[in-house]
């Protein structure tokens, strides 16, 4: 079967997640650094692939809905929102643990139906758009075939491509490859990377 040009992901919830145990003493405030405002706030994405989970897909959102806020405890500004300043206009990183957003979805298609070499038409559609200033969604979607994405969406403020790998000291990948027993194909990427940057209109 040749693979799909076009699918859609439905969004079945979305979920504001706090910090758990937020750290003391916090800088209410974080200021972004100025070679970052040079490229200015976009959203950027860091999508996984894995196969059908043998304890299913439930188990997998409900992992990743464990281990969240005790992530967002230990790297608080993510639990945080992007704003301009008041005075300046400049964005900066508000730490009041207003929550990051789980996102739970499906998608009509198999994984192996999706043509991943077209980056626009498959992790284009994967990604699911966010509201603007959420420091970080994160993102399932279960697939026809019983496989899933795990997107990390968060703005570039707060970090660029080669930062994202600080999701690797997040306990959730170790927790989900367990859930799934079983290695990613390779025809299915395993790790992908996607950056966009949102123009116009916020994206919610």
């Amino acid at each position: 079967m040749p693979p799909s040009e076009r699918f859609a992901v439905e969004v079945v919830s979305r979920t504001l997640v706090q910090a758990s145990d937020p750290p003391r003493d916090f800088p209410a405030v974080l200021p972004v650094s100025n070679l970052d405002l040079i490229l200015g706030s976009f959203h950027v994405f860091f999508i996984a692939v894995y196969p059908a989970p043998a304890a299913g897909f439930p188990a997998v959102a409900e992992a990743a809905r464990a281990a969240l806020p005790a992530f967002l405890s230990r790297f608080y500004p993510f639990a945080g929102r992007v704003v301009a300043n008041a005075s300046t206009g400049v964005p900066e990183v508000v730490c009041g643990n207003a929550g990051a957003e789980l996102v739970v979805a499906r998608a009509g298609v198999a994984l192996a139906d999706v043509d991943f070499a077209d980056a626009d038409a498959s992790l284009g559609t994967i990604q699911v758009p966010f509201e603007r200033g959420l420091a970080l969604s994160l993102q399932l979607v279960r697939f026809a075939c019983g496989g899933f994405s795990l997107t990390w969406g968060t703005d570039h403020l707060l970090v660029d491509g080669h930062g994202l790998n600080w999701r690797r000291k997040w306990r959730i990948d170790a927790n989900l490859r367990q859930v799934s027993r079983r290695q990613v194909p390779r025809s299915h990427g395993q790790e992908l990377r996607y950056h966009q940057k949102h123009h116009g209109k916020d994206s919610g």
